[in-house]
């Protein structure tokens, strides 16, 4: 859904205000809550909820700037679009196929949990899968492999482990160096049996304009080991899965240095950043060609878990920055008297 306001004069600048209204599933580890995680519950000044911070919440404070404006009797020059979008976790398609269909702005600030720092890019992240076969046989019998496939996947950790070891580019002073989750090992049928296969799902997670780099150690690495790449012959071999690539706008465009300063009125510990996680900034740079930050209330690492929350004295910063922003960014005129 996207929203329009504005009047679009000649001249002046949009912005698009983008955020997503999906979530993560919550049903799994549901009993881990203090409160239903559909409750969106009040407590210690506090939206506890699935979504709060990731990133319904998010959407609020968005309306919270654009109703707060009209209420004044301020409306923007140019034109502000506030888009909300599905399937952000993980693709981002709802981004994606606005940009496809020629999505355009000036600007556009992704609303995800940035503790009111401005972020001016995001790593990148590629899902290698890792597939290993053994000869299978029965557990008992002396001399059959120890754990087949199993074993041999898990002895496939270091070797993807190894890539990050050593490992230096100029992006890692902003972004940090690679790093490596293995999310996934899946194989083998029973305790009875040696496993004939397995798989490996890992994360690798990269600086922008370190991707290709990445993906060439980390195959240099796992060839070390013995692992093939894309070879459907190869009784063991890594494929990638899906790529969900980074982004950065430089941090002096005056897209950055406008929201920094904005923020800076109403937190003045605001800082310019990078985003540890990815988002749909991906598709509006990369796709879109739109110069985007990352902005938001609340923090990362409250996401995807129990009780995740959102303080709303950080909400109300995120509003007042975003309506200051949009003054600043797509100018105002006052269109009528300010209510009552």
């Amino acid at each position: 859904m996207i929203a329009t306001w504005g009047r679009g004069a000649s001249g002046a600048k949009s912005l698009t205000l983008n955020s997503h209204i999906d979530v993560v599933s919550w049903e799994e580890g549901a009993d881990a809550w203090s409160v239903h995680p559909l409750a969106g519950e009040v407590r210690d000044d506090r939206i506890i909820g699935r979504g709060a911070v990731d990133a319904k919440g998010q959407i609020v404070a968005a309306c919270m700037a654009l109703l707060g404006l009209r209420d004044v009797g301020l409306e923007p020059e140019g034109t502000v679009m506030l888009m909300s979008v599905v399937d952000e976790e993980p693709g981002g398609n709802g981004t994606l196929a606005a940009c496809l269909e020629g999505l355009s702005a000036d600007a556009a600030i992704v609303l995800e949990p940035t503790g009111n720092h401005v972020a001016y890019g995001h790593r990148g992240i590629v899902d290698l899968r890792v597939t290993v076969q053994s000869a299978a046989g029965h557990g008992a019998v002396a001399g059959a492999a120890p754990g087949g496939a199993v074993v041999r996947a898990a002895d496939i950790i270091p070797a993807l482990s190894s890539v990050l070891h050593g490992w230096h580019a100029p992006q890692d002073a902003v972004y940090g160096p690679p790093s490596l989750n293995i999310g996934r090992i899946e194989g083998g049928e029973d305790i009875f049996s040696v496993p004939r296969r397995c798989t490996l799902d890992a994360g690798l997670r990269y600086a922008p304009g370190t991707g290709e780099a990445v993906l060439a150690a980390a195959r240099d690495g796992l060839a070390r080991a013995g692992v093939g790449w894309d070879e459907d012959s190869a009784p063991e071999v890594a494929r990638v899965v899906s790529h969900y690539d980074a982004a950065e706008t430089p941090p002096a465009h005056r897209l950055i240095q406008g929201l920094l300063g904005a923020a800076q009125r109403f937190a003045p510990g605001a800082t310019l950043t990078t985003f540890p996680g990815g988002c749909d900034a991906r598709h509006l740079v990369n796709r879109g060609g739109i110069p985007t930050a990352i902005f938001g209330a609340g923090e990362l690492s409250s996401a995807h878990r129990a009780d995740e929350a959102v303080p709303i004295a950080e909400l109300v910063t995120t509003a007042q920055t975003l309506a200051w922003f949009i003054m600043e960014w797509a100018g105002c005129h006052r269109n009528g008297s300010p209510a009552a």
